[in-house]
């Protein structure tokens, strides 16, 4: 009887102990998680400011964000070549708020001042803003959540600024002017908003049908053994039946050329599967209804 309770006794210290651990394991894990981030974030406010040594903190981020400038000669929205990550800093000098993209597509980055003077509206996940230099932009973000958290923050420091500058009149008419002007440029600003969601969902389109393209060039180039074919064919000059049998000879000659001088040797199910991932493409199947309509 004394063996049992002795060995019961060791089985319960052992289990303590071994949830112990387990809780000092998790504790330790959230306790490295928050020093990478700490880490992270002195590198990313380290590198900002080699550009400017005047950046105090970063006060948030939003992960990515693509830029578009709406064109007043046109009249639409054309994509910059500008998107990354966004940070909103606090700097020693003035202006004291800035927000940066640090740009993946350029290693110039974009910058901008956060003045009492910024005009910004959102439509999630869209903000669209006016410049110092009276430049129309719009930013997408990745996230509605970032775009929401963002645009709360730079609406925060501009009213900010604004009673720091005293801008309203002492009689309230300032105040009245605004909202006049807000009321009569309500619907100009939903039509933009709707115009700048219209020009982001061309620009991921074309981003789309480019590398659909990209893998068809692939699929021939492995089929021909050689140069990789042009994604779509010119469409045939002539009446003849002739120029429509062309694709098909040379497919077949470089396919034969492949053959005999000892070519890049794929399986059928490489094909088969090669095939499977083209044809799931909308963007494919839109090329290949485009060629058939225009080639009739």
């Amino acid at each position: 009887e004394c063996g049992r309770r002795a060995s019961s006794r060791a089985r319960t210290r052992a289990r303590a102990g071994r949830q112990g651990q387990g809780e000092e394991g998790t504790a330790a894990m959230g306790d490295k998680a928050l020093v990478n981030k700490s880490e992270s974030d002195k590198l990313t406010l380290a590198s900002l400011r080699r550009n400017d040594n005047t950046i105090e903190e970063i006060i948030d981020t939003a992960k990515h964000v693509s830029l578009y400038e709406f064109q007043l000669g046109l009249n639409e929205w054309k994509r910059r070549d500008v998107e990354g990550s966004l940070f909103v800093v606090k700097r020693s000098a003035l202006p004291r708020f800035q927000f940066i993209i640090l740009n993946r597509l350029s290693p110039k980055n974009h910058l901008e001042d956060i003045l009492d003077s910024t005009d910004l509206e959102k439509q999630a996940p869209y903000i669209m803003y006016k410049t110092s230099q009276q430049e129309l932009l719009g930013l997408w973000f990745y996230e509605d959540k970032e775009c929401e958290k963002i645009f709360h923050l730079l609406t925060k420091i501009s009213l900010a600024n604004k009673v720091s500058a005293s801008s309203l009149d002492d009689d309230g008419n300032g105040s009245g002017r605004k909202k006049q002007g807000a009321a009569q440029n309500g619907n100009g600003s939903r039509k933009m908003m709707a115009d700048l969601a219209q020009a982001h969902s061309h620009q991921l389109k074309k981003e789309k049908r480019s590398a659909a393209a990209n893998e068809i060039d692939d699929l021939l180039g492995m089929l021909g053994g050689g140069e990789a074919a042009p994604a779509t064919t010119a469409k045939a000059t002539g009446g003849g039946g002739g120029g429509g049998d062309r694709p098909k000879e040379r497919g077949k000659a470089q396919a034969a050329a492949a053959a005999s001088s000892g070519g890049v040797a794929i399986t059928k199910a490489q094909l088969k599967a090669a095939l499977q991932r083209v044809v799931r493409k909308d963007e494919f199947v839109e090329m290949l209804y485009n060629e058939i309509k225009n080639g009739a």
